[in-house]
């Protein structure tokens, strides 16, 4: 009876909305200054060179992923919904390299070192895919997703991938470390490489928008 008063259910309902709203956001904003002032910007390991793996680098990713523990950033991602542009300013926020028209996924993304990353304009995510740009050995590379790019359900894509304009990463992809993949259509993975089920022939001179974006963006025309 003491909470019952309409009152005290107003006062309980308002802090259950800002605990819901406000406390993502803060913890978010919390963790994009840490990035920032203490944390630092990721680099890739030069080439012939052993990887940096002092107690210090080996820390800084651990960090990063206890301030954003989810890959909804801190939850914000979920309050936005289909504001991909806002998303994708939130990831420059954190170090990530996006352009525009950024098609990102429900189930969000959550990247250990998003320095390492760069995703051109027009770029279409598939759902519950991971992108890693460090190996076992600390050996971190950056992956470049080039525009007009994209990257479906469930796909893997190891550090040093480069995927040009105009190729599809299809469902179940596993990339391999380093590798180019060219316009094309790929999916799974057999002896160690990926599947080519079709060549493309798009350059990043001809891409403008995919069908994809150009649904997305032009959905409220």
């Amino acid at each position: 009876e003491y909470i019952a008063t309409p009152e005290r259910m107003g006062y309980l309902f308002g802090f259950i909305i800002l605990h819901r709203t406000v406390c993502p956001c803060l913890a978010l904003a919390y963790a994009i200054v840490v990035k920032r002032c203490i944390i630092g910007a990721f680099r890739p390991t030069p080439q012939g060179e052993e990887p940096n793996v002092s107690s210090w680098q080996l820390f800084r990713p651990w960090l990063l992923a206890r301030l954003i523990p989810d890959a909804h950033l801190c939850g914000v991602s979920k309050l936005l919904g289909r504001h991909y542009e806002a998303i994708s300013a939130l990831y420059r926020l954190l170090g990530v390299k996006v352009g525009r028209y950024v098609y990102w996924p429900g189930s969000g993304f959550n990247f250990a070192e998003p320095d390492l990353v760069e995703v051109g304009d027009y770029v279409v995510f598939g759902s519950r895919s991971l992108i890693f740009t460090s190996d076992a050995n600390h050996r971190r590379q950056v992956v470049t997703l080039e525009a007009g790019s994209n990257v479906s359900d469930r796909c893997v894509v190891l550090p040093g991938t480069r995927v040009k304009t105009g190729a599809v990463l299809g469902s179940g992809a596993l990339t391999k470390e380093g590798k180019t993949y060219e316009p094309g259509t790929y999916v799974g993975n057999r002896g160690n490489e990926c599947v080519q089920l079709k060549k493309g022939s798009a350059t990043a001179s001809e891409v403008k928008e995919t069908s994809y974006a150009r649904a997305f963006s032009r959905r409220r025309e």
